[in-house]
């Protein structure tokens, strides 16, 4: 029979750098358990893939990667990429839905994952929005029959819809999605938030089980 083990991944940006988690600050974390990520911490190492630095935590019966910096997608939108490993033999259930950004500073909010099928129609409904405004313009009304869009809107406009069907392919080839993993099986892909451009510090918090992995990064360029 299976047993299920879920995977609940929370983002808490930390204003004051990588710190001892305040209960109060990190409600969201399921685990009661709680492991710092760092170099000299047990079962902790960092890799470095297509150059960015990964955290890794090894425990022997799952495996979790989580990449240091979160990445803007499509001006809106940030991402951060995840993967996990089941080492055991019982199944692991990964569940992206239940992965919250939590902001602490200046104003304490959660904001949830975006779903990627949502996500991609908000994509496309922005693009063609901004393409109507670009292919309509603005004439005085005894020219409306003869008033039509500049070539270089029209083209622009075009141009829009293009960029938003590669946003769309690239959300639905690389979001992390819901999967059951059996022994030595993964999932990996990315995680899609609202952009929160004034963020600096923040940290990766995945629950497995009654233990919680907190993983420290930060936007800042030092």
């Amino acid at each position: 029979m299976r047993s299920s083990l879920t995977l609940i991944i929370v983002v808490a940006l930390m204003s004051t750098g990588f710190a001892k988690s305040d209960k109060k600050k990190t409600d969201t974390a399921a685990g009661d358990n709680v492991v710092h990520f760092s170099e000299s911490t047990p079962n902790c190492k960092v890799a470095v893939q297509n150059g960015d630095r990964v955290d890794v935590v090894n425990n022997g019966q799952y495996e979790i990667a989580v990449t240091e910096k979160l990445d803007t997608f499509a001006e809106r939108y940030q991402n951060i990429w995840v993967r996990v490993k089941n080492l055991d033999d019982k199944a692991l259930e990964v569940t992206p839905e239940a992965v919250k950004l939590q902001l602490l500073k200046p104003k304490a909010k959660t904001l949830k994952a975006e779903d990627p099928e949502k996500l991609s129609k908000d994509i496309e409904r922005a693009a063609y929005k901004r393409k109507a405004d670009l292919v309509t313009p603005n004439c005085p009304v005894q020219q409306v029959t003869q008033c039509l869009p500049s070539a270089s809107a029209a083209s622009e406009a075009e141009n829009v819809v293009h960029e938003a069907d590669g946003q769309k392919i690239w959300i639905s080839e690389h979001a992390l999605t819901a999967k059951t993993l059996q022994k030595n099986e993964k999932s990996e892909g990315s995680v899609f938030f609202p952009r929160e451009k004034k963020m600096q510090d923040y940290a990766v918090l995945v629950s497995v089980g009654d233990t919680t992995y907190e993983f420290p990064g930060s936007t800042s360029t030092k």
